[in-house]
């Protein structure tokens, strides 16, 4: 006596339907690439964000020499707040804590 087994389907691409190609396939890639440049372009373009280098020493020792701030526009400030602004006479930038 032989043990028989009925065949079972091999479960390949066109088996596994059309959910597993939208989130394995070309498209998810494409998906996944167009929200990621909706998300760039709204972070920079609305939010306003940026990224420094910190020009020199005078924040030490909370920020030190050529630490990375990343920064976001805002309509008010509260004492304690660190800013980012450009010094027109060097041409560069310059951070600065809000103390009054």
């Amino acid at each position: 006596m032989r043990d028989h087994q009925p065949s079972q389907p091999q479960a390949g691409p066109a088996a596994r339907g059309w959910v597993h190609r939208l989130f394995h396939g070309k498209t998810a890639g494409n998906i996944a690439g167009a929200l990621f440049c909706l998300a760039t372009a709204y972070a920079f373009g609305v939010l306003g964000v940026r990224f420094f280098e910190v020009p020199s020493a005078s924040m030490l020792p909370t920020l030190e020499l050529t630490d990375r701030l990343i920064t976001v526009k805002n309509r008010s400030y509260v004492r304690g707040d660190i800013l980012v602004l450009r010094d027109r006479a060097e041409g560069g930038y310059i951070v600065k804590r809000i103390v009054g």
